[in-house]
């Protein structure tokens, strides 16, 4: 059985080139590009279709746990240089978490209180994205665990 009746490919393979696929549409990246998934493929903005739910990784959608996935490029966001890939990977599914349960529906004020419970990602995440909004909140992490 010839390699191409395996579901490989009868040419050689060529780094950082897709076989099959050129990218002449693609305009939002460049070879080399570090990326990561939106939680949503086809939810881009504005309030939530139910096609774009249907588009959930891990749902109706095959998950990123992968070698080689193929995605549009409106569900791939550039990771941008100063974030290590470790960073990156929890910006689709913690970080946006914490920024919706922080923004979602409402805007955050200066008299709100943030309270997180536990020190997991999404947690520690709307911590970070919290003290960058004009608010109420402590950097006293020892306070918390006492106190709370």
């Amino acid at each position: 059985m010839s390699e191409s009746n395996m579901g490989g490919t009868p040419f050689s393979i060529q780094k950082g080139v897709v076989p099959g696929s050129d990218g002449a549409k693609v305009r939002e990246f460049r070879t080399g590009d570090r990326m990561l998934t939106t939680l949503m493929r086809d939810h881009v903005a504005g309030p939530l279709a139910k096609d774009a739910i249907l588009s959930y990784l891990g749902a109706m959608e095959d998950g990123v746990l992968t070698n080689c996935s193929v995605y549009p490029q409106h569900g791939l966001v550039k990771i941008v240089d100063h974030l290590r890939m470790l960073e990156a990977s929890t910006l689709s599914c913690a970080g946006l978490t914490a920024w919706t349960s922080l923004y979602g529906g409402h805007d955050l004020r200066p008299d709100d209180v943030v309270v997180t419970q536990g020190t997991g990602g999404v947690s520690l995440l709307a911590l970070q994205v919290s003290s960058i909004t004009p608010g109420q909140y402590t950097k006293d992490i020892e306070f918390c665990l006492t106190s709370c």
